[in-house]
């Protein structure tokens, strides 16, 4: 939850007096928690920004990003959710072991951190693009008619604001934008999580093949042979 979960890198040009001046390299990287010594806040935004892009701020409502910080306090949620349910099934999975009528707690606590990983993943890749449009005005959309606004990730070649006649002018650059270490690593989790419940299931012993009953009548069922008559 403290890595990044997004990232936007470019560079972009406009006028600058009689000449072009191109500012570049720019890049936006996008987590879900402030990061140790930025300030109190639960969605940041740190990194050289581009303006349009959380200047000089370690918040995103604070940059008037308010859709973007729903869907960042959303997919936190959800993703601490997560960590929290399987925390406790691993706890309880090694504390209960010995005792089979627990197991469906355990398997219900697992199963619920599958979907809440799921759940934080999808809809962190399903929201962002619309809160980027919603928070990003056209004006000040670089990439032109596409970028994070229309998909989850993808690269588009940057163009000046305005037509380059002069010589020298800079070559087009690209900019590019998509999912961060974090989100990779809670799809790692997802992983490991539906590996973990799909064990349990196909492993799982009925409870009558554990009760001491069963076991202290197959430990007492001797043959008695006869004795002998001669």
């Amino acid at each position: 939850m403290f890595a990044p979960w997004y990232y936007y890198d470019g560079q972009w040009g406009k006028w600058s007096g009689p000449s072009i001046s191109v500012l570049g390299p720019r890049n936006t990287t996008f987590y879900l928690l402030s990061l140790p010594g930025s300030g109190p806040v639960q969605a940041s935004c740190l990194g050289a920004s581009i303006p349009s892009f959380c200047p000089l701020s370690a918040s995103y409502s604070g940059a008037g990003f308010n859709s973007t910080a729903g869907v960042v306090l959303l997919t936190l949620t959800l993703a601490a959710a997560a960590f929290a349910a399987s925390t406790l099934a691993g706890i309880l999975g090694v504390i209960l072991r010995r005792r089979p009528r627990s197991t469906s707690l355990v398997m219900t606590l697992a199963i619920a951190a599958v979907i809440l990983a799921i759940a934080a993943t999808a809809s962190f890749a399903a929201l962002l693009p619309t809160s980027f449009g919603n928070d990003t005005p056209e004006s000040q959309r670089y990439s032109g008619p596409t970028g994070p606004w229309t998909s989850f990730f993808g690269s588009v070649r940057a163009a000046l604001s305005v037509p380059c006649f002069a010589r020298g002018c800079p070559p087009p650059t690209t900019e590019s934008w998509g999912p961060g270490l974090g989100w990779a690593l809670e799809v790692a989790g997802v992983a490991v999580l539906l590996v973990g419940t799909a064990m349990m299931i196909r492993f799982q012993r009925p409870v009558a093949d554990l009760s001491p009953s069963s076991a202290t009548a197959a430990s007492v069922s001797v043959t008695k042979r006869p004795k002998s008559t001669t």
